[in-house]
């Protein structure tokens, strides 16, 4: 099952994205082609992940591109540590990224990572931090409200768990859960839906440290589901960068209609010439309930 995380690192590529550097608007409007570069590194992942694709401004001749002509094939890519370890990551057709294998280069809490990626003749550069702690045990409550539909049942679930103490944090909850329903008379499809939790997916304890975090979400189920339905839930941990792209990245979606909403920009720590994107560390817990 691919948790909240996956789906909001998704969503974020398709984005121009960073952190640590402010990016000036009127500089990416300038720019007829960046050069994207996007990795996440964490100890719970199976697998190392860079993706590499360039950016057509709005602004220049040829807006036509589909996401597939903008991939860069043939970047070199690599990722090292600390200790002058490196790994060189292989493009992958079916994710149209650049993978290698976690054990290639263990990821370990609180270390510093280095990436560095070649695209005709220039070279893309950025580093990030393992946060050094991951959330412990999450608990969470669902309960139905405003249940005015014989065909769906409408629910609130509230999602807690301590805040990593004495240390500025930046928090990604998420959530989904099972749905099953009859497509068939005696058949039954068990579809996964991520659970809206709005704003609340963002938490910090900056300002308010040693606390309770606290998120609610809301989704609805079929009023004849099955009961003991499966939930996931998913605390990530991020860098200060995968936050702040994540979330801007919501901003600009929520805000998309809005035309007295200027749109955030989101930051970058990708340098080189034209270079934008994020390079973040984070680490995630998850859990599996049922209600």
């Amino acid at each position: 099952m691919k948790q909240y995380i996956k789906l909001t690192l998704i969503a974020i590529l398709i984005c121009l994205q960073g952190c640590e550097t402010s990016v000036d608007k009127t500089d990416l409007l300038d720019q007829e082609e960046l050069i994207i570069i996007n990795g996440y590194l964490s100890p719970q992942e199976s697998k190392l992940q860079v993706y590499v694709s360039k950016s057509k401004s709005i602004f220049g001749e040829d807006i036509s591109n589909s996401a597939d002509d903008l991939v860069i094939v043939n970047a070199l890519v690599t990722i090292s540590d600390e200790d002058d370890n490196e790994v060189m990551l292989s493009y992958i057709e079916e994710s149209s990224s650049y993978e290698a294998a976690a054990a290639d280069m263990k990821i370990i809490p609180g270390k510093k990572y280095f990436l560095a990626v070649v695209v005709n003749d220039e070279t893309y550069k950025a580093s990030c931090t393992i946060p050094k702690e991951k959330v412990g045990a999450i608990g969470y409550v669902v309960e139905e409200f405003n249940d005015k539909d014989d065909r769906n049942k409408n629910r609130r679930i509230k999602v807690t768990f301590d805040d990593i103490k004495n240390v500025d944090n930046y928090y990604v909850i998420g959530a989904d859960i099972t749905i099953e329903f009859n497509v068939l008379e005696d058949e039954n499809t068990t579809i996964l839906e991520a659970i809206d939790f709005d704003n609340d997916a963002f938490a910090t304890d900056v300002n308010r440290t040693n606390t309770i975090i606290t998120a609610e979400g809301f989704f609805s189920t079929f009023s004849n589901s099955p009961p003991d339905q499966s939930v996931f839930i998913n605390v990530t941990n991020t860098e200060k960068i995968l936050f702040d792209a994540l979330k801007a990245t919501y901003l600009n979606d929520f805000n998309n209609s809005n035309p007295f909403v200027e749109p955030v920009i989101l930051p970058s720590n990708i340098s080189g010439k034209n270079g934008f994107g994020v390079f973040a560390g984070y680490q995630s817990y998850k859990i599996q309930g049922s209600f």
